[in-house]
């Protein structure tokens, strides 16, 4: 139910009149095959892969195109869960956003954005950067925490 000082709680029964309504129903029929794979791809730190990202709620990030989105693995937890952070190819200002140049697309890593996954959402591998450069996207995610 929503709570706002300013607007009435929202009825189940309601309507939805938005323009833009989440593709939620095709996501929901792909994630149960996500889960049910069976094998798990191996990946490490520094990597950068395209994962399920999915439809989400508000303004968590969406997946684009069969809901994928290039993400840097920043921390590997274990074989079956890491830590992302996702990428966009906007160009976009902020104390959460840190330049990217993956690829040949310049874009940025979305700090505010990371989240951990099972590596079954993972798909494809992109490319690994380099020490030096994951060395200064980790110190300034540490530095967004201390903001």
């Amino acid at each position: 139910m929503n709570m706002s000082k300013n607007k009435k709680p929202i009825q189940e029964d309601e309507k939805i009149n938005n323009s833009f309504i989440k593709n939620f129903v095709e996501w929901f029929q792909k994630k149960p095959i996500i889960d049910n794979k069976e094998d798990r791809l191996r990946f490490k730190e520094r990597e950068v892969w395209y994962i399920h990202f999915g439809t989400n709620i508000g303004f968590e990030l969406d997946g684009k195109e069969e809901f994928l989105r290039p993400c840097l693995v920043i921390k590997k937890l274990s074989n079956e869960t890491l830590y992302v952070i996702p990428l966009t190819s906007k160009k976009k200002n902020g104390t959460w956003y840190f330049p990217s140049n993956v690829g040949e697309t310049e874009g940025r890593y979305i700090f505010s954005q990371m989240r951990s996954i099972d590596s079954k959402r993972l798909k494809y591998y992109v490319e690994t950067v380099s020490k030096k450069e994951f060395s200064t996207i980790k110190t300034s995610f540490i530095s967004f925490f201390e903001t």
